[in-house]
């Protein structure tokens, strides 16, 4: 159920789906290169630029007026959190420190999952160790540990991220993710070009959510630049593609799969659909039982938020499923058809 701090959180959410590099990427790739050769030596990153970009997110919540902790969460920290657990978790891309001394922290996973593209990404929260929360989130997405069924990571099996350090403040720092198995250069055989790009930018996009800032990510091997991962070029730091080309057009943040939810159920998420309406479905089995629409902050060229409340008080209890689409005023008969998200929830 929704929290009263909620709507605080979502007066933040999705501030980093909404920004793009800044030029000082090319001067981040020149630094990285003259930093790297000739000597095959990784920088020595300090802590102090994540600490200080994740104090100016706490003191920006602050500011504002609201508690920004989470709800408690007993999970163990880096594993998937059990649906019910963080129900009441802000859907925002800038992660909620949990206040002082929290065990575990709130983190934007990026997987991938079918749309009109063939497949895209789709983006979930869960609760990663706050020590080691840009590692952790790393490789929740990489061993593809989805809370929702309907996600998955498109990394080979046995993938793995050693380490991931952020050094610099903001858009201005530097993302480096290091990894051991030099077979993670190549693309398998089963994987289509689409999909190995799809899996890099799952990670990138995870990382700049950690941080609250879309900075540049480096992929890093014995602590060199790697040249490529999965086929895909990466000896330079990598910026995050479009989100017209690798996020799903449409994605559910609340409620949360397998949720027990309010009667008064609020609905949030993010869209990018035809004047910006936002189609809403709650289906018990194959039955609609209640249609409805949200109305996003805008569309057209890249994701906006949307909230919307259902009245449900008139159904039984049971189990149910929430489904948003993409708008298609053409039925079908034009482009690749509507992008949708589902999540299935509980009426008690």
């Amino acid at each position: 159920m929704n929290r009263p701090d909620d709507d605080l959180r979502r007066v933040l959410h999705d501030t980093v789906d909404g920004l793009e590099p800044r030029p000082g990427l090319d001067a981040i790739r020149a630094r990285t290169r003259e930093q790297h050769s000739g000597h095959g030596r990784a920088w020595l990153l300090g802590a102090f630029g994540a600490a200080v970009a994740t104090a100016a997110v706490v003191a920006g919540v602050a500011v504002l007026g609201g508690d920004p902790r989470p709800a408690a969460d007993p999970s163990p920290a880096g594993s998937p959190v059990s649906p019910t657990a963080n129900a009441s978790q802000a859907p925002s891309d800038v992660p909620s420190d949990g206040g002082s001394g929290a065990a575990t922290v709130a983190a934007p996973l990026y997987f991938a999952g079918d749309s009109p593209q063939g497949v895209s990404l789709y983006r979930e929260f869960q609760r990663v160790d706050a020590r080691d929360r840009l590692r952790a989130a790393a490789n929740l997405v990489v061993r593809g540990s989805a809370a929702d069924p309907d996600y998955r990571s498109l990394w080979p099996d046995g993938a793995a991220i050693d380490d991931v350090s952020f050094d610099g403040v903001g858009t201005d720092g530097l993302l480096q993710v290091s990894i051991s198995d030099p077979a993670l250069r190549v693309r398998p055989s089963t994987m289509s070009e689409r999909e190995a790009r799809l899996a890099v930018q799952q990670v990138v996009y995870t990382l700049q959510g950690v941080v609250g800032a879309r900075a540049p990510v480096q992929f890093l091997l014995d602590g060199n630049p790697l040249d490529t991962v999965l086929g895909v070029p990466t000896a330079e730091p990598l910026a995050n593609d479009p989100q017209t080309e690798v996020l799903s057009q449409v994605n559910i943040t609340a409620p949360e799969q397998g949720e027990e939810a309010s009667r008064m159920l609020v609905v949030t998420g993010v869209a990018d659909s035809f004047e910006a309406t936002v189609p809403l479905k709650v289906m018990r089995g194959s039955e609609v039982v209640l249609e409805d629409f949200a109305t996003a902050d805008g569309w057209m060229g890249k994701l906006f938020p949307f909230t919307k409340t259902l009245d449900l008080s008139a159904l039984p209890a049971g189990d149910y499923t929430l489904v948003a689409s993409t708008d298609d005023p053409s039925g079908g008969a034009e482009g690749t058809g509507p992008f949708t998200d589902t999540k299935d929830f509980t009426l008690p």
